[in-house]
């Protein structure tokens, strides 16, 4: 029977009959509809004229706007910092969102080349040629091959601002508004700064959310296809779990996960987020891998705030000298404290907001647990507590990436329980915004700082003094020092 049946199904065809298709070709086209993570990322398109990137939901209306905004990491604190900073509040207006994050990438590939390009091919004679050269192919193979704590690190400095609106509407010269503001503020504190393109953006995101390849060192923007879908690669794939994400494809697999601060010490200062960078002195008390600190903040409106802070200080106070404060004095004191800090705050001109810290690790598979327990350790001696985001990793991962902070985000996230109420005084002295000095414009030579940041320096890079100082007690590598530089000047080709 089946051979007549294919019979008469040939004939059928033959003649223009209808055949069944067994295997249906509108079914071709539910390949391309299959989940990606992508789809959850909220870029959309960058317009090059107005530099603002076009933010959507994930079910793709579009529904904010935002900027990112590249710094240079500052290396330590003054007064005169703190000061300008307590201005970046009152930049941001009703329902903008701002995020500040500190990247730990571990891209240096482009800066390690660049370094050993400058070595002409050929240096000396007999058996002196190509030493230089080769003396700095194996210091690349050395600094590439270093893993866990001791992993050269390029610390990147991001701020990003999202307001509801649309490109081609009033939220946008808003916006452009907010971004002239926050360049002239960064500038003005000694931070040169500058629009995150796409393809930095992708640069930047793309080592976090897809495997490790080493040929993948040029990212570039195609304006005709979404941003989100080439930040995530075809090929990757990104299973989520209740406390990590899994991420494989082409390259080496590696692991995510979120992690959000719950509590704080008690007193902040701009100066102590340096130390969340790991130890300076102890390099075992460091991060395994790349990773990044973000600060999520959105300023609640004034009117709001003043009304409700004097009705809960009011409230705090009553509850304070009630006879109920008997059995916990401690805690309702506290509390009327808190509450008559935030009224001095606001009547000071300053305000408050829904403000939240996350951390992103990032590490090889099997060693997520161990780089988890070194990011505790590390808030923990600075008086934070982390908690891990669990069955909520998606939403943590988003809070690190930069513009997807919006109004409708905010409030998912306050629903949750992360965002906390702050002052205003505790969004600047608790920026993540210190870093390790990157060094000099040109690599003359090339080191790694305490906590992992590539350092490049050439002395004659400053405008006119070409005079070294090298001070230390005995046994301190001043020797080893003078030797690298000579080294180094020798295999440029000036003379030594």
């Amino acid at each position: 029977m089946s051979t007549i049946g294919g019979i008469a199904r040939t004939v059928a065809g033959m003649i223009g009959g209808e055949q069944r298709d067994p295997h249906p070709r509108d079914s071709l086209w539910e390949i391309d509809d299959v989940p990606r993570f992508a789809s959850v990322l909220p870029y959309e398109m960058f317009d090059s004229a107005s530099e603002i990137y076009s933010l959507a939901n994930p079910d793709g209306n579009q529904d904010a706007i935002g900027f990112c905004v590249e710094a240079l990491c500052q290396v330590g604190v003054n007064s005169q910092l703190e000061s300008a900073l307590q201005n970046l509040p009152g930049l941001l207006p009703e329902g903008a969102c701002l995020q500040v994050g500190m990247f730990a990438c571990a891209s240096v590939e482009r800066r390690l080349s660049r370094y050993a390009r400058l070595r002409p091919d050929q240096s000396g004679s007999g058996r002196a040629a190509g030493v230089f050269r080769r003396l700095v192919r194996r210091r690349y193979q050395c600094f590439s091959g270093l893993d866990g704590e001791l992993r050269p690190r390029d610390y990147r400095l991001v701020f990003s601002v999202t307001l509801p609106g649309q490109i081609d509407s009033a939220a946008s010269a808003r916006l452009q508004s907010v971004r002239q503001g926050l360049e002239a503020l960064l500038n003005s504190c000694g931070m040169p700064c500058w629009t995150l393109v796409p393809e930095e953006l992708i640069g930047l995101l793309a080592p976090f959310l897809n495997p490790n390849a080493p040929g993948r060192r040029v990212y570039e923007y195609d304006p005709a296809r979404l941003l989100a879908d080439q930040i995530v690669l075809r090929d990757t794939r990104i299973e989520v779990g209740s406390s990590s994400l899994n991420v494989s494809g082409d390259g080496r697999p590696h692991s995510l996960a979120a992690l959000a601060a719950t509590s704080y010490p008690p007193a902040l200062s701009l100066a102590g987020m340096g130390y969340l960078l790991g130890d300076p002195l102890r390099c075992q008390l460091g991060y395994r891998g790349p990773f990044a600190i973000v600060m999520c903040c959105r300023i609640l409106p004034d009117e709001s705030s003043r009304s409700m802070t004097a009705v809960r200080a009011a409230r705090a106070n009553s509850n304070a000298n009630s006879p109920m404060a008997r059995l916990s004095p401690s805690h309702y004191r506290r509390q009327m404290e808190d509450w008559q800090l935030a009224n001095e705050v606001i009547a000071a001109g300053g305000g408050l907001a829904h403000l939240a810290h996350y951390v992103l690790l990032a590490a090889p598979d099997g060693q997520l647990p161990s780089a988890l327990e070194a990011a505790r350790s590390i808030w923990r001696t600075r008086g934070f507590t982390l908690a891990g985001c669990e069955f909520m990793q998606t939403q943590g991962l988003l809070a690190t990436l930069p513009m997807t902070m919006t109004v409708d985000f905010a409030a998912d996230l306050r629903r949750t329980g992360w965002l906390g109420r702050k002052t205003t005084y505790n969004i600047i002295h608790s920026l993540p915004i210190i870093g390790e000095w990157k060094g000099t414009r040109n690599p003359a030579m090339m080191m790694i700082a305490r906590r992992g940041q590539l350092v490049q320096l050439d002395i004659f890079d400053s405008p006119g003094n070409y005079n070294v100082v090298v001070s230390g007690s005995s046994g301190t590598g001043k020797s080893v020092l003078l030797n690298e530089i000579a080294c180094a000047y020798l295999g440029l080709g000036p003379q030594v």
